[in-house]
């Protein structure tokens, strides 16, 4: 693996205690998943991020009182490190909490908490309802709840009656001295009806950036939070529209990632309003989770980016990343060795294209032209369609097409990545997924040295 693969699969280091990545070690299966200073999984990185990206803006924890139920030790590692005053609860005196009691009932006065962090407690609260009511007795009128859960999308919550089944995470003994189990697996609908119907909610969707694993959040509080790094209309509307495997997309109207235009099929055909096809629409997971890891701050910021036959609503998407980006037009009007040709030596922040390598030959004079109008630190971003993609290291083969059709080039991944190697850029590659199709493309990045 190249060192541009292995620093797209990871990040240097934890996010919650600092420790390299190097150190991690495999959990439950998934490799390098564990750090094993604090014992934070993807899920407490996720959470690192996500007050990094935003929360502190909205509650500042230092000095402040937090309710930290069923807590990991990367839980209180991560509050301790945000100036937070954690007190522990449990329903089970499993770690030695603070507090051991009835989710129903806290024993607490009004208004105490600043924050209550909630770590899938509803699904083993006897009485959900009346434990959501608790929780909004002590948190105070300007702090939050924030609440993760087990939670599936497009299905309603399922009671668990089973005995086996509902002693499965804490064992009989737990059951019958405290009445901890798994009481229900939770739908998302129902779940965030519940939180509704005693808080204003709004989602968090955090990611743990070298798996590339998401969690959804739910902030809650008892004030609108009108700011915040919460989901918009069109975020929630891919979220609950495809997120996961197709089972799990709930019902049409799917929309589009970059738009967000409804659509009345989940369909990798071309977006009606804004002609994005589903390689387009996976540029913005393409610029949130994998190409800040790739591309120099200094270049990005101080250069344009060479867009290459993408539509304007993706060129858009790499706004935030990129602030200024010039865009071909995606029919083609401008032939892209023309478009490379008349570009300065090293004087764009990167390229990203679509159909720059399939479909033709001479892949690697485009790559010896793209790593030339690139500057040191600038970026190299490319999809190949998946019907022209192979596996192992075959070389652009012009393959029968029906007569008067243009000419189509397949060409293996392996072959390819060697030829951005030859060429000079560090290559790596990335899957990303089309949030409306499900489909997913393949990413070929680069990176000018230098």
């Amino acid at each position: 693996m190249s060192s541009l693969q292995e620093m797209i699969a990871r990040e240097p280091s934890c996010p919650v205690c600092g420790v390299s990545r190097r150190q991690w070690i495999d959990l439950g299966g998934r490799r390098k998943a564990q750090c094993p200073s604090c014992g934070s999984a993807e899920r407490h990185r996720a959470l690192a991020h996500a007050w990094n990206d935003g929360l502190l803006r909205l509650l500042e924890l230092r000095g402040r009182r937090v309710l930290a139920m069923r807590p990991d030790r990367a839980d209180l590692t991560l509050l301790k490190l945000l100036g937070a005053k954690p007190m522990t609860f449990d329903l089970m005196p499993r770690g030695s909490p603070d507090m051991v009691g009835d989710l129903a009932k806290l024993r607490l006065p009004n208004d105490r908490f600043d924050l209550v962090l909630s770590n899938v407690m509803l699904a083993t609260a006897r009485d959900p309802e009346a434990a959501v009511r608790e929780i909004a007795r002590v948190v105070r009128p300007d702090g939050a709840a924030l609440f993760y859960e087990s939670a599936e999308l497009g299905r309603p919550t399922r009671d668990v009656v089973d005995h086996d089944a509902r002693i499965a995470w804490y064992g009989q003994e737990m059951f019958e001295r405290y009445g901890v189990g798994l009481y229900r697996e939770w739908g998302f609908a129902d779940l965030e009806a519940l939180l509704k119907s005693v808080f204003h909610v709004r989602l968090v969707e955090t990611v743990d950036p070298p798996t590339a694993r998401r969690f959804v959040w739910f902030w809650c509080t008892r004030r609108p939070s009108a700011e915040g790094p919460f989901l918009d209309e069109a975020g929630r509307s891919v979220l609950l529209g495809a997120h996961g495997a197709p089972e799990l997309r709930g019902e049409p109207p799917f929309r589009c990632a970059l738009c967000g235009h409804a659509l009345a099929a989940a369909e990798e055909d071309a977006c009606p309003a804004c002609h994005a096809g589903s390689q387009a629409r996976g540029v913005p997971e393409l610029v949130r989770y994998y190409l800040p890891q790739v591309v120099d701050p200094a270049t990005a910021d101080g250069r344009p980016l060479l867009a290459l036959n993408l539509p304007a609503s993706a060129a858009e998407a790499l706004v935030p990343l990129f602030p200024s980006v010039r865009c071909t037009a995606a029919d083609g009007a401008e032939p892209v060795p023309a478009v490379l040709a008349g570009a300065a030596d090293s004087s764009q922040a990167g390229v990203v294209a679509l159909d720059l390598l399939d479909g033709r030959t001479g892949q690697e004079v485009l790559l010896r032209e793209a790593l030339r109008v690139t500057a040191p630190g600038g970026c190299l971003a490319v999809s190949v369609r998946p019907q022209r993609l192979r596996w192992g290291a075959l070389p652009p083969t012009e393959e029968p097409t029906e007569p008067g059709a243009p000419p189509s080039v397949a060409v293996g991944k392996e072959w390819l990545l060697d030829a951005m190697t030859r060429a000079g850029w560090a290559a790596g590659q990335v899957q990303v997924h089309d949030p409306v199709s499900g489909a997913v493309d393949v990413w070929f990045l680069g990176r000018r040295p230098g």
